[in-house]
């Protein structure tokens, strides 16, 4: 399979990550001279997601994966209508991941993807019981900069997560593909286990070797291949899209 895949910048790499090795080619876009989505406007997210769309449309993929929580919650339905081949949102793929079926559960995700209400809607539809959603886009942010001060990333930690540390919850569901990159350091602070974007593409795609990847970015290429080369665990040298 030729798979297209698009993010805001590097947090789609994430997916990235979880399904190496099921597709024979990828063609991936960060669009780092506009990230973060999660403060822009709907008109804006539903117009950056289309013009990602369009581009990778160009590469002749056989399937696009939307790795954009934002873009998923704010225009997913859209952007499938508009393609003539597949699109892979991410609410549907995570929420297919979320046990147990009936236990209490909070998301975190952009402003827009709370605002939008797209994970409440499909986690009751799943007969979840209770869905707190906490918007915390200031975590892009720590992604995006590459900060590894542990002290600053628990103080921001802290400010967010608080009120649900210790509280009755089930688990954490990570509805933004930059958040993987701080699943570790989530879960220890909740003490809960995450759900991570990208996990439930797994079951759709097939592909058992990777014969080639490239990497386009709207922003930024060297800052890119250095937190994108960490997040891989191998070097990323994208081209400028």
């Amino acid at each position: 399979m030729r798979l297209g895949v698009f993010d805001s910048g590097v947090g789609g790499l994430t997916v990235v990550r979880e399904i190496q090795g099921l597709y024979s080619e990828l063609i991936y876009l960060g669009d780092t001279a506009r990230a973060p989505y999660g403060t822009r406007t709907e008109a804006e997210i539903a117009q950056f997601g289309e013009e990602s769309l369009r581009f990778l449309l160009k590469e002749n993929p056989n399937a696009i994966v939307i790795a954009c929580n934002t873009v998923s919650a704010v225009a997913g339905q859209e952007l499938k209508r508009l393609s003539p081949i597949p699109v892979y949102g991410m609410i549907e793929t995570v929420v297919s991941e979320v046990e147990p079926k009936t236990g209490r559960i909070v998301v975190l995700g952009t402003n827009a993807t709370v605002r939008s209400g797209a994970y409440e809607l499909a986690l009751k539809e799943k007969g979840f019981g209770e869905v707190l959603s906490i918007a915390c886009s200031d975590l892009v942010e720590i992604v995006e900069s590459g900060e590894k001060d542990q002290k600053a990333i628990w103080s921001v930690l802290d400010r967010y997560l608080s009120p649900i540390k210790g509280g009755n919850y089930d688990a954490v569901v990570l509805g933004c593909t930059h958040f993987p990159v701080l699943g570790d350091q989530i879960s220890e602070y909740t003490g809960l286990p995450v759900v991570k974007s990208g996990e439930g593409l797994r079951k759709i795609l097939t592909q058992k070797e990777t014969k080639s990847e490239q990497f386009f970015v709207s922003g930024d290429i060297a800052h890119f291949t250095k937190v994108g080369s960490r997040i891989l665990g191998r070097e990323v040298v994208p081209r400028k899209a």
